[in-house]
């Protein structure tokens, strides 16, 4: 059997770090042949994976129609059996494809309504083709099949027995045991981007905003000079820091407005960190009550979830125990999520 990876549209933290342990746990006699970006990220695959690394930005933005129809072209002439893309959408003509949705703007209509010019055309079209012609749709959550299935009836599209739901187990080493923080001065984390939905600023302001002296470590660099030491500007850290951050804090902080996952939250699970989080789908389908939440994207109304949970620390600590314990036990390996597809394509 021969597959393509399409692997070009991961070139942001948390689809590359699918797609590097999706590489890595391949295991099968298979041929895989992979296209992704240029990236520092070390992979250790196995001599049944061949790697192609091109230009994102020429390859993944200016040229990306080009990019997507060679992709389904190679296939083709190459006799690959199945093409597997990572990369949420392409131009699936000739190839049986297998589509990893995890970017939460391409099912919203909002975003091609803000989203002028012909880029944002491209991937409505692209996307929408993509989601017809797919063989299977794999989501991550729960909540992100269900807002799936509402943007396919309103376009039209009657496929959502092909939406597939793979919850990832992902788990980040656990160092030594740390000191733990005095009460009234917990280290938050929050691994973040300036992407406007991300909302770094509601973070910031909700951490100075709380009546104790809790700190924040947060991964943008400080381009409004911010004079509080309570503030922490990381600048863009690789994995492994930021591994070293999570084991060093004592509890996330995380104020996106939209996630299709939400990988931070699975790191800091997994290592019974306590969290303050947005009350939406995603938060909540991890987290569930091992997670402090706000109702609305104010920093009052952070700087009060950060108090409550300062105050109530070892009670959600030992949720965020509980937790971890029922989201392990119901979750796939990245090895396990490569098994069902291969039953997949063998049932076929």
């Amino acid at each position: 059997m021969k597959i393509i990876v399409n692997g070009m549209g991961c070139n942001q933290s948390g689809a590359k770090l699918v797609l590097i342990k999706f590489l890595e746990s391949y295991q099968f006699s298979s041929d895989l042949k992979v296209f992704m970006p240029f990236s520092k990220s070390m992979v250790t695959v196995s001599s049944s994976v061949r790697i192609t690394k091109l230009n994102h930005k020429l390859f993944g933005q200016v040229l990306r129609p080009l990019y997507d129809l060679y992709i389904t072209l190679y296939a083709c002439f190459t006799n690959s059996d199945f093409v597997f893309n990572l990369s949420n959408y392409g131009l699936p003509f000739f190839n049986k494809e297998i589509v990893y949705i995890h970017s939460p703007m391409l099912v919203s209509e909002t975003y091609y309504e803000a989203s002028k010019g012909l880029a944002a055309k491209y991937k409505r079209f692209a996307f929408l083709y993509t989601l017809k012609k797919a063989h299977a749709i794999i989501v991550q959550t729960d909540h992100m099949k269900s807002t799936l299935k509402s943007f396919m009836n309103s376009t039209g599209i009657k496929t959502e027995s092909k939406i597939l739901v793979f919850k990832p187990q992902h788990e980040i080493p656990k160092h030594e045991e740390r000191r733990p923080s005095e009460k009234s001065k917990l280290n938050f984390f929050y691994p973040t981007s300036l992407f406007p939905h991300k909302r770094a600023d509601l973070a910031i302001n909700g951490i100075l905003l709380s009546q104790f002296n809790s700190r924040l470590s947060i991964t943008i660099d400080d381009n409004k000079g911010f004079k509080s030491k309570r503030i922490n500007f990381l600048g863009k850290i690789n994995f492994d820091e930021v591994v070293n951050q999570f084991n060093k804090c004592d509890a996330l902080l995380f104020t996106s407005e939209k996630e299709t996952l939400g990988l931070p939250l699975l790191e800091a699970l997994s290592l019974s960190k306590p969290a303050v989080l947005p009350n939406l789908p995603y938060a909540v389908e991890i987290y569930g009550d091992a997670g402090v939440y706000f109702d609305s994207f104010e920093p009052e109304e952070v700087a009060k979830a950060i108090d409550h949970l300062v105050s109530n620390f070892d009670e959600y600590k030992l949720k965020a125990l509980k937790r971890k314990e029922l989201e392990l036990s119901i979750r796939l390996t990245w090895d396990e999520q490569w098994q069902k597809i291969s039953e997949m394509l063998i049932d076929e």
